[in-house]
């Protein structure tokens, strides 16, 4: 699984009660392998267990079973993530096609 943008807010780099943090814990409680992308957030652990950085985000987008957009960041091509992504959980009700949970 593959989160996009895991910062507290849009455009922030600012990590203090960030909602991804508890999406990792729940995921992994559950077996998930989680890796994530976000330009402003360039390494990030939780609990002490780093979380894969994708640093290409096409390669991740396509090799992901589940991308999960939790902050859309500016600097996110948003139709890039929807024609790479397989399924995309969009969080923020901003994607406009493909198919979505």
């Amino acid at each position: 699984m593959l989160l996009l943008g895991v910062t507290y807010k849009k455009d922030s780099a600012d990590m203090r009660e960030s909602p991804a943090i508890a999406v990792v814990r729940k995921l992994r409680a559950r077996g998930a392998r989680v890796s994530y992308h976000d330009p402003l957030a360039p390494a990030w652990s939780v609990d002490g267990i780093e979380v894969p950085d994708e640093a290409d985000l096409q390669a991740g987008l396509e090799s992901a079973d589940l991308v999960a957009l939790l902050q859309a960041h500016s600097a996110f091509d948003l139709g890039e993530i929807e024609r790479r992504a397989t399924v995309l959980f969009d969080t923020r009700g901003v994607a406009t096609t493909g198919e979505r949970l």
